[in-house]
């Protein structure tokens, strides 16, 4: 059997986008995972990518612009790895914005999954929504938005980063806020309670050492209703998850 050129090239260009993008998706990774298993993935995902790319004009023939065309499929992967990223960002923030009103902060370890620092809720929201996501199937469907990008953008030719870019950027940073305050919500509303409560008591019983109370009381209070929360963790996952999809398919 003899490859073509240009089926090479063209496996070249999508290997230069599918690599990028494990690359940049902590989702796929994730430190547990070993060097040689994500880069079987990218190949994995270049070998898909390359009939999908058939159609697609033929590659540059000169070195030159396909060096470039080359960078700018990298730099295509690396941007939808950033967006699908956002996923595990909405629950860990969610997490993180937990543990900083109740003290769980004050633990903050390094995260052998991430490589960063994360306290306890930031990392059982992390840990959960990595485990519903490879559960349910969402990775193929994220998967699938990602194959579907070869035919918004074919790997032939260099991808213009526009108003549309800088909008959708603009857009996925905007509900990540918006999400991690939501599935946030019910844990920080018991707190907000509990701080008010406290207040309360300090007004009324100022000779009682309120901070010695209050640490042990908010953190029973975030481990309860944070507990309970996950119960509609995988309706949290199931949007945030077409929500990102959504997003990777926008036109660049």
């Amino acid at each position: 059997m003899v490859l073509d050129t240009t089926d090479v090239m063209l496996f070249v260009l999508a290997l230069a986008r599918t690599s990028a993008w494990v690359a940049a998706s902590p989702l796929f990774s994730t430190a547990g995972l070993a060097g040689v298993g994500r880069l079987a993935f990218a190949i994995a995902l270049a070998l898909f990518a390359v009939p999908v790319s058939m159609h697609a004009p033929p590659p540059p023939p000169g070195l030159f612009d396909f060096i470039l065309v080359a960078v700018g499929q990298v730099a295509l992967g690396l941007l939808l790895g950033w967006v699908t990223g956002l996923a595990l960002a909405i629950f860990q923030s969610a997490g993180a914005v937990i543990d900083l009103t109740s003290g769980f902060s004050v633990s903050a370890i390094l995260d052998p999954a991430t490589g960063a620092q994360a306290a306890v809720m930031a990392r059982v929201f992390g840990l959960a929504f990595t485990a519903l996501f490879f559960a349910t199937g969402a990775h193929l469907m994220v998967v699938g938005g990602f194959v579907r990008s070869f035919r918004a953008v074919p790997v032939t030719t260099l991808p213009l980063f526009g108003t549309e870019s800088v909008a959708m950027a603009a857009t996925a940073m905007a509900d990540l806020l918006l999400a991690a305050l939501e599935i946030a919500a019910p844990t920080l509303g018991a707190l907000l309670l509990a701080e008010v409560a406290l207040a309360f008591a300090a007004r009324f019983a100022p000779q009682a050492n309120i901070f010695m109370i209050g640490l042990p009381l908010k953190l029973g209070i975030a481990l309860v209703v944070g507990g309970a929360s996950l119960v509609f963790l995988p309706t949290y996952a199931a949007n945030v998850v077409d929500r990102i999809v959504d997003l990777g398919q926008v036109p660049l």
